[in-house]
């Protein structure tokens, strides 16, 4: 019996203290590298996406799969001959890179390409990836995608205005606004030195224009003045007419943004304050399909009250019988109160100066109107527009 007990301690002290041996017929996995971050693939845009960018807070939206192992991740974007070892992009994810995706506004991609040296009206190959990384461990996602990008210019844009008979000769025409990236500040003085990059040039036909280079998206408010030569004056800014054929008030601010396609903007001044004069007033309330991106026009006998130099001329051929929107659909235009008796007839057009058509009328026969002397006010509705 004591031998046996001595036997089975032995035992177990020899198989606590022996190691165990591996079979070398099989790979020892203790040695097999372990991959800290986990492979993933991109999402969006699509491979051979094209993007123009400007100054704009329209979004980009970059998204990829999320990788396991990984704590963050970087948007890279290279030359097709690159690697990806020194992107000329690298955008970190959003939330501070812990999130697999990347939001970026058309403002910001434009300052990263600015950076890596694209130049305006420049585009650029690109081919792109995300980086995922934890610790000093990188790896990029599956099958980089395509895609090229472009930095978009400055346009030339023409303002153009018509201005009432009674504008004086020895005044120049001017934009007041807010045109700081022009003259540095908002709102200078029409006249002062730093406005003159705002005034206008006379054409022959009694227009006024001007071109200014802007980005699109550019958006700014302003109105505009006249200024006797050689001096300053904010006393005469433009002026709407008041709804009963009477008098003059100040109108609300213009506004405008460049879409990158309203390249060529016309307006008519009614009135300049200091020089009101007697007139007659079309009021027109248009349908709700009235593009925006074109203008109203008259058109009709008003050679017989001197506001043509002859009667039924195409719409979008004379920029003094363009309408203005004073509100939503509302507009109107003025003429110089004509002798008492005088009829004429007309109908309004949706046209545009650079397309002038007759396509675009309003339904029904032509209007009629005949002038007593005291009906200042001409009000209209035009329920629809012909092929529109």
């Amino acid at each position: 019996m004591k031998k046996l007990i001595i036997l089975l301690f032995s035992a177990l002290v020899f198989g606590a203290c022996t190691k165990e041996v591996p079979n070398p017929l099989l790979p020892d996995v203790s040695t097999f590298p372990v991959d800290a971050i986990k492979s993933f693939s991109l999402i969006s845009p699509s491979t051979g996406s094209n993007v123009t960018v400007y100054k704009s807070d329209i979004i980009v939206s970059i998204d990829w799969s999320d990788s396991e192992g990984a704590t963050m991740y970087e948007w890279v974007a290279d030359l097709q001959t690159g690697d990806f070892s020194t992107p000329k992009l690298v955008v970190p994810a959003d939330n501070n890179g812990k999130d697999s995706k990347l939001t970026l506004t058309y403002t910001q991609l434009d300052d990263a390409l600015a950076a890596a040296g694209v130049k305006l009206d420049e585009s650029v190959d690109y081919k792109w990836s995300v980086r995922a990384k934890t610790g000093s461990t990188i790896k990029l996602a599956t099958t980089p995608r395509n895609i090229t990008l472009k930095r978009e210019g400055p346009v030339d844009v023409t303002f153009s205005v018509a201005v009432p008979a009674n504008t004086p000769a020895s005044y120049e025409v001017y934009f007041a606004g807010e045109f700081g990236f022009i003259t540095g500040d908002n709102w200078q003085e029409p006249g002062s030195t730093q406005s003159q990059k705002l005034k206008f040039t006379k054409n022959a036909n009694g227009t006024y224009s001007l071109t200014l280079s802007l980005f699109r998206g550019k958006s700014f408010e302003y109105k505009y003045f006249i200024a006797p030569a050689g001096g300053t004056s904010w006393g005469n800014g433009e002026r709407f007419p008041n709804s009963n054929g009477v008098g003059t008030n100040g109108p609300p601010n213009r506004k405008f943004t460049f879409s990158g396609s309203n390249r060529n903007v016309n307006h008519a001044v009614s009135f300049w304050e200091g020089y009101d004069y007697d007139y007659v007033m079309y009021d027109l309330t248009a349908p709700a399909n009235t593009p925006a991106d074109r203008y109203v026009f008259v058109a009709g006998q008003f050679n017989k009250i001197g506001a043509a130099p002859s009667e039924w001329q195409q719409p979008g051929t004379n920029p003094t019988l363009v309408m203005t929107n004073s509100s939503g659909q509302k507009y109107f235009i003025v003429f110089p109160k004509p002798a008492s008796n005088v009829s004429l007839e007309y109908k309004y057009f949706v046209s545009s100066t650079s397309s002038p058509t007759w396509d675009n009328g309003s339904e029904g026969s032509n209007k009629v109107f005949n002038f007593t002397g005291s009906n200042l006010v001409q009000s209209d509705v035009v329920n629809s527009w012909s092929n529109l």
